[in-house]
């Protein structure tokens, strides 16, 4: 995840944030850029999310969080369609405010996913060592 947030953040300072500053990545690099980094992401954490839950919990969680992502992406979509504008131009204004927003956002998913696999496996091993426990034979 940490490697797939460069390659986001490297996509979104290229791309949308300072474009003009750096050099111009051709619309097919970009896309593949973007769209690698954000796959690196989204598998780290969907990988993650499916060992938050215990086995009977894990169907209801799930869902909730599915509910939470849509609802975070319409929120997303609600909130970008307010500060973005065109310009006399033709040109999208604010698209450089969105990008940084959303780079502060993804700078932030590293470390929560440090500190949820610190409390998974410190919850793994309490479980697994219980098991242990319970299938030794009483002396």
């Amino acid at each position: 995840s940490p490697i797939g947030t460069l390659l986001y953040a490297v996509a979104l300072v290229l791309g949308f944030i300072a474009p003009d500053r750096f050099f111009h990545l051709p619309v097919f690099a970009l896309f593949g850029l973007f769209m690698a980094a954000m796959s690196m992401r989204n598998i780290s954490v969907g990988s993650l999310s499916t060992r938050v839950p215990r086995h009977d919990e894990r169907a209801g969680y799930m869902s909730l969080q599915s509910m939470s992502q849509h609802l975070s992406s319409a929120l997303g979509a609600f909130l970008s369609s307010q500060a973005l504008h065109n310009m006399p131009d033709g040109k999208l204004a604010g698209i450089d405010t969105i990008s940084t927003l959303s780079l502060i956002l993804a700078f932030a998913l590293p470390p929560l996913l440090a500190v949820i696999v610190r409390r998974v496996n410190a919850r793994e091993a309490i479980t697994a060592a219980a098991a242990m426990t319970a299938a030794q034979p009483a002396a």
